[in-house]
Order: C-alpha cells, then sequence, then structure tokens
C-alpha cells in the first residue's frame, strides 16, 4: 500500500534528539530508525522500548511494533473455526496424533489462506505408518521427534515446525506470505525456521522452504504485498526494494512504496481489499463506501509522483492469482517505457537520499531449481 500516513520529516531528511519519550502512536506499524528519532525519541529511547516489548528490531535501522496483527476478515473467521472444528473431530477420532502444516498454522493464528472444506493435517507424536492421505485428511508421519505443544487444548506441532512444514508443502508465494507476518509479529525467527528444516533433511519439499527463507523480508506489510510480489518473482520479475521513501525535488518526503525497482524506476503497488475495508474507529460509513474512499485517496497520493516521473504498476491479489502473465505483461511494459533518469525526486535507500537509476541486489530464486530430485541409483 503506498503509504502517506508515516510522520515525516517537514524541511529536511535530518533528524534531531531534543524530546525524551517515544510516542508510538505518531509512527507506522513497521518504521525507520529515523522515523522515530523525527518524533522527538531519542536511540535511548528506542532501546527501551525494545526492552519494554513494544517494538521489535527487524534489521539495521527498522522496527515493528508489538501487538497482535490487524483484524482478519469475518469470512477468515468463519473458515477458521468451520476448519478446527473438524479437526477437533479428527484429533479425538486419532489419538496420538498434532495438528501440524495448514491446521497448525490456523490453530497458530498464522497469516494464511483458507478454502471451504480444506483437508485436516496431523501428525502421528508416536511411531506410526508412512505419511498418508485420505479423504479430507493429510496423515503425516516421520522418523525423528515431533515438537509439540497444546494451544487451547489442541495438541499441535511448536511454532517453527509448524512453520517449516507449512513452507514444504505449499506454494513458495502462500509460504513467502505466511513466514513474512510471522517474523514481523515477532511470532518466530529466522533462526528457528532454518534449524527445524536442519532436521528436515531430504525431505519432500524442502528446497521450496529453503526458497521462502531467501526471499523472505519482514517489511512487506500485508499478506497482499507478500503473496503478490512472491507470485510475479516465480515468473520472471526481480524482487524490488520494499517500503522505499520517495522525495521530490527539495527532497521533501512524499509517501512510501510497496516496490521500487531503482535499475528502471518504476513503483509497484498491490492494492489488497482488506486494507481498505478496516474502518477508523467511529466512522459508520458502509464498507464499500469505506474502500471506495480509501482507494481513491490511494491515487490521489500517487499522481504527484506520476508527476515527476515516476511511473506505477498496480494490482490486486486476484489479479495475481488468476491472469498472472497478464500482471507480468504490464510490469514488463513499464519497465521498457520508463526513463528513470527522468524522475525529478529522489528514493531513499539505505538512509540516503539518491537519484535514480541505480543497482541493488535482491534476494532471487529459480523455479526450476524448487524441486527435490532424487538421484537414480547406478544399475550393477
Amino acid at each position: 500500500m503506498l503509504s502517506t500516513d508515516s510522520l515525516a520529516p517537514s524541511h529536511s531528511w535530518a533528524y534531531l534528539d531534543m524530546i525524551v519519550g517515544m510516542d508510538l502512536t505518531l509512527l507506522p506499524d513497521v518504521f525507520r530508525l529515523g522515523e522515530a528519532l523525527g518524533t522527538g525519541a531519542t536511540r535511548a529511547d528506542v532501546d527501551r522500548a525494545i526492552d519494554r516489548g513494544e517494538i521489535r528490531w527487524l534489521r539495521h535501522g527498522w522496527y515493528a511494533k508489538a501487538g497482535p496483527a490487524p483484524p482478519l476478515t469475518e469470512k477468515w473467521e468463519e473458515h477458521r473455526a468451520d476448519h478446527l472444528a473438524q479437526l477437533d473431530l479428527e484429533l479425538r477420532r486419532r489419538p496420538g496424533h498434532a495438528a501440524s502444516h495448514t491446521s497448525g498454522a490456523i490453530v497458530h493464528r498464522f497469516a494464511v489462506s483458507i478454502r471451504p472444506g480444506a483437508e485436516v493435517d496431523l501428525t502421528a507424536v508416536r511411531r506410526a505408518p508412512v505419511s498418508r492421505r485420505e479423504p479430507e485428511l493429510g496423515l503425516h508421519s516421520a522418523k525423528i521427534e515431533t515438537p509439540v505443544e497444546e494451544i487451547d487444548g489442541r495438541l499441535t506441532t511448536t511454532r517453527p515446525r509448524t512453520v517449516a512444514d507449512f513452507l514444504r508443502v505449499r506454494t513458495v508465494p502462500h509460504g513467502l506470505a505466511l513466514l513474512d507476518a510471522a517474523l514481523r509479529e515477532g511470532q518466530v525467527t529466522m533462526d528457528e525456521v532454518r534449524r527445524a528444516l536442519d532436521t528436515q533433511r531430504r525431505w519432500r519439499g524442502r528446497p521450496r522452504a529453503l526458497a521462502v527463507l531467501r526471499l523472505a523480508d519482514p517489511l512487506r506489510e500485508s499478506w497482499a504485498e507478500s503473496y503478490t510480489f512472491g507470485r510475479l518473482h516465480l515468473l520472471g520479475i526481480p524482487m524490488p526494494l520494499h517500503q522505499v521513501d520517495v522525495l521530490d525535488e527539495h527532497q521533501r518526503w512524499m509517501a512510501r512504496l510497496d516496490g521500487l525497482w531503482p535499475h528502471v524506476g518504476v513503483a509497484g503497488e498491490c492494492d489488497g481489499q482488506s486494507k481498505y475495508f478496516l474502518r477508523e474507529p467511529g466512522d459508520d460509513r458502509p464498507l464499500e463506501e469505506v474502500a471506495r474512499d480509501r482507494l481513491e485517496a490511494e491515487r490521489r497520493r500517487q499522481a504527484p509522483i506520476e508527476e515527476l516521473g515516476l511511473p506505477f504498476v498496480r494490482w490486486t491479489p486476484d489479479e495475481v492469482r488468476d491472469q498472472p502473465e497478464a500482471v507480468c505483461a504490464r510490469v514488463r511494459g513499464a519497465f521498457a517505457a520508463s526513463r528513470p533518469e527522468q524522475f525529478r525526486g529522489y528514493v531513499v535507500y539505505q538512509g540516503e537520499a539518491r537519484r535514480l537509476p541505480f543497482s541493488v541486489e535482491t534476494p532471487s530464486v529459480d523455479a526450476e531449481d524448487l524441486r527435490y530430485r532424487r538421484r537414480k541409483r547406478r544399475a550393477g
């Protein structure tokens, strides 16, 4: 989402330590150190906020507010309740099993898409026959110990093991959406997931899971951003820089972009419907009206940036899911038509205001390398 809600410096890209204290209401959910300092907080205030668990460190110069995930849709909650009811039935029928994979992710309330009637996943805690599938049920077993915990009365694989299993069996875009959110919300760490995958050598889907780890970036702010950028990447679109600040020709802050390809000077924006349907407290307007107003506000904020010479490509998750090649064609068309040297503004990279174009190496995976291939035994 193109964001202009973040606190931005009013005159320059410099920040001053002036006031003691840190007001988190002035900051977006994911923010730079400079933005925190721009509110009057000091570096010591930031350190104390981390110690109190109010914010989390993401990477050099980037932080996120702690707390629960944004509200999920009512439809998602309905599907989750239906899935949990079926899961509870299967857990009663099969003692010695734990919720795992997608079912485990649903129990842990990870950011996962749920389709009606999705099969239940269980992993044997005690020794069991080989993994197999039954109607609306996936039964898994392993030769290693299965770490479990109890969540709301349900035996479930631990968070790191659940994430590792999910990344192996779901597509890269779905895995990336879950992992980005889990990292952003502090539900797991990269090291925890990597250690879980280290116990699963030669397991089906492990190369796919490792690819998700290479692409993971908690700076992406929504499920829709992670899913769509991951899907486009598998079709040959390079990963952009995420959450990039744009400045005008006088280096005044204008907005923050979902993604930027700095080598060609093109911005990418994902219009996820859920972000437009979240009403502010006290706003009693119909949800459709809220969505229209927010979408129109997004486009008004985009216009001044385009006037400076930075073109945009916008898409929705549905477009990327149903017509990915068409979205890729729009992105490639924008790449071909862009004239980045004509952009009169600046973008901020590693704390420095820079002109376009410039090249940056971003994470990359090859879709052809995601399938594990066993070596054939030699005859004789």
